[in-house]
């Protein structure tokens, strides 16, 4: 909930605009008493229904990932992207839409969409952030194969391997041991 911000938000609403079907899910354990309050009243103020948003206070870790069985696509905050929730959201089969970075924090789920081949999913501008994202939620069969797709290539991928990782670990602490 701390990388959320107005112009994103406003975005947000942009997008569920666009499709009157489609609803925001924010689950977070600050999403407690007072914050909930918060984001209750700020939705409906800015335009949502009750129906576009679903506010869920955080969960223990199981529970947390069968919650991206309820989600089509995730959307990635910015300027701070997503690192290991977007790891997450892509490892649970579920696809990410970032926008292109400026720096490194800004830059992570573009840069794993990227290597996992997901340059779909890379908006260049926050026009084109809502454009894909209501087009996603319009042509959901096409997310479904970018979904199948994930699953199906995700154990053979290097982006997802703790073997490769491990390796390499191991293969650069023996260099810089034997250099320094």
């Amino acid at each position: 909930m701390n990388k959320l911000n107005i112009n994103l938000i406003n975005l947000w609403i942009k997008i569920l605009s666009g499709n009157n079907k489609s609803k925001i899910y924010l689950k977070s354990a600050s999403l407690k008493n007072s914050n909930l309050v918060y984001y209750n009243k700020l939705f409906k103020d800015l335009g949502l229904k009750e129906d576009q948003f679903i506010l869920e206070i955080g969960s223990n870790r199981a529970d947390l990932l069968r919650t991206y069985k309820n989600i089509d696509l995730s959307l990635d905050s910015f300027p701070y992207s997503g690192g290991t929730t977007s790891f997450e959201s892509i490892y649970m089969g579920v696809p990410v839409l970032t926008k292109k970075g400026f720096n490194f924090i800004s830059r992570s789920t573009q840069s794993i969409n990227y290597n996992l081949g997901l340059e779909d999913l890379i908006a260049k501008d926050d026009e084109d952030y809502v454009a894909k994202a209501i087009n996603f939620s319009l042509h959901t069969e096409y997310l479904k194969k970018i979904k199948k797709r994930i699953i199906l290539e995700k154990e053979n991928n290097i982006i997802f391997s703790a073997k490769n990782y491990v390796q390499d670990f191991a293969i650069n602490i023996k260099k810089i041991y034997s250099e320094f």
